[in-house]
């Protein structure tokens, strides 16, 4: 006799969830993404050398070696 997955990993709040409407199941997890989208916003986009390349921009743009440092 083999395993079935109710066996292995007995699921109680399963039949819970499918009586949840598919909307509301959609919403949730559209919320889950949005939470995790916005924790990690600040991050996107951003390389460790932007200030570094900042820098060399200014110091380009007016001749001055003291923006470097």
């Amino acid at each position: 006799m083999t395993p079935t997955l109710s066996r292995l990993a007995p699921l109680p709040c399963l039949p819970k969830l499918r009586r949840t409407p598919f909307w509301a199941q959609a919403l949730a997890l559209c919320a889950l993404f949005a939470i995790g989208g916005g924790a990690i916003l600040d991050d996107c986009g951003r390389h460790g050398d932007t200030q570094r390349q900042v820098s060399i921009a200014d110091y380009i743009a007016t001749g001055d070696v003291s923006v470097l440092f």
